[in-house]
């Protein structure tokens, strides 16, 4: 499988209806999928002699978390992002990742709140903004040509 840039993975947000735009002056932006785990382990869990842990499959609370640094400026979607963060709503964003002929591409889709906006810059450097963002219900995969 072919190395993939990291500039192919893009954080997007709903502007208007189906219209999505490129949270602004994205740096990095990054995914992490989160599967709780719903411990169902007890006396008979023993295998071998051994007791080994046992999970309930499909039990814990799944959730996602988007991150996406910026460099920090006067744009509207930065005012936007930033206006969103001070009003903890819910809006809608996708996450478009990258495909080959042996894994499938597409995007994440789903609503998500803003839960952190730290801003941070060094005395020689720009300022950046890292959004944190949680998934406030489902979050969908669907399969396409992403490039």
């Amino acid at each position: 499988m072919a190395a993939k840039t990291g500039r192919l993975l893009v954080v997007k947000q709903n502007t208007t209806g189906t219209t999505y735009a490129v949270v602004g002056a994205a740096r990095s932006d990054s995914i992490t999928i989160n599967n709780e785990t719903v411990d169902i382990t007890n006396k008979t869990s023993v295998s071998s002699g051994k007791a080994y842990r046992e999970l309930l499959e499909k039990g814990g609370v799944q959730s996602v978390t988007l991150e996406v640094e910026v460099v920090h400026n006067d744009s509207t979607l930065d005012k936007l992002m930033q206006d969103r963060a001070l009003a903890m709503t819910h809006h809608t964003y996708r996450v478009e990742v990258p495909g080959d002929s042996t894994a499938a591409g597409g995007y994440f889709s789903g609503t998500f709140v803003i839960t952190s906006a730290p801003v941070s810059g060094g005395y020689n450097a720009e300022a950046i903004r890292t959004y944190t963002l949680e998934s406030a219900g489902e979050v969908t995969f669907t399969s396409s040509t992403v490039s």
